[in-house]
């Protein structure tokens, strides 16, 4: 997995992370383009298609994502949820 601009944040249940991501099947070091048996191929593959813990969509690839709270999301997704918390609090 490749590391891409990083992305720290304090704010509470948000362990500063650094937002990574997974490069398309065939791209650097992304999955191999046909399925395969390598562990790595297999993990990225399976990250890929897990739901981002706060939009639900698949985290992608080509898209930066981070850990939030023990699952992941999508890096915008968790700006976007700390800046909404920071309207919500005073």
């Amino acid at each position: 997995m490749n590391r891409q601009d990083s992305h720290t944040d304090t704010a509470e249940g948000f362990d500063e992370a650094s937002a990574t991501y997974i490069p398309s099947p065939g791209q650097g070091y992304g999955p191999c383009l046909a399925p395969c048996r390598h562990r790595s191929c297999q993990w990225q593959r399976t990250v890929a298609a897990q739901p981002c813990a706060l939009c639900v969509r698949p985290m992608g690839f080509d898209v930066q994502f981070c850990e939030n709270e023990g699952d992941v999301a999508h890096a915008i997704c968790v700006d976007d949820d700390l800046d909404a918390q920071d309207r919500r609090d005073p």
